[in-house]
């Protein structure tokens, strides 16, 4: 990678980490008592992995996760929705980087972070914090999770499709 292109991934990672805050911490809402939180943070995060490749993605959700929790909190800091972060825009990188960014892979991509990233982790790291049962926990984060994931895909299409050939490899086949 030349200057240039480390340059720009920096620029536009710090503007999609920005993004992904302001949609977190401020256009985001917590319900039913901290178990499900209704955001488009990750479509920044995801649009990095997809838009960079997998490194610039997980950097991308490593960093606004950080940031976002020591600028803005919104409960205590757990390193596990860290490492949910930084997979949810490694997931997208890995699927998408590099591939025509067709519906079917970008629902792939969206439907794998929702299940790993939503569903089991951060179901997981909630048990720890809320000391609840996963089980109980999960079915309510069902719903949303795979809402959200649904509305992102489509408006990852949306946003790929006005990036084709304007960075990185997305979109070449």
């Amino acid at each position: 990678m030349n200057k240039k292109n480390n340059t720009q991934s920096i620029v536009f990672s710090g503007l999609l980490v920005a993004t992904s805050i302001i949609f977190t911490r401020f256009l985001g809402f917590m319900a039913l008592g901290g178990a499900v939180r209704i955001s488009f943070g990750g479509l920044p995060i995801a649009l990095a992995g997809a838009l960079m490749g997998p490194f610039w993605g997980a950097m991308t959700g490593l960093v606004a996760d950080l940031l976002g929790a020591t600028l803005f909190p919104q409960g205590p800091f757990f390193p596990g929705f860290t490492l949910t972060a930084a997979l949810s825009g490694l997931i997208p990188g890995l699927v998408l980087y590099g591939r025509k960014p067709s519906i079917r892979l970008i629902g792939l991509s969206s439907i794998l972070s929702a299940v790993i990233c939503s569903l089991i982790l951060n179901t997981f790291w909630l048990t720890i914090l809320l000391k609840k049962g996963f089980l109980v926990l999960l079915p309510t984060r069902i719903v949303s999770a795979l809402a959200i994931a649904f509305i992102e895909a489509i408006l990852l299409k949306v946003l790929l499709s006005a990036f084709k050939g304007r960075f990185g490899k997305t979109g070449r086949a």
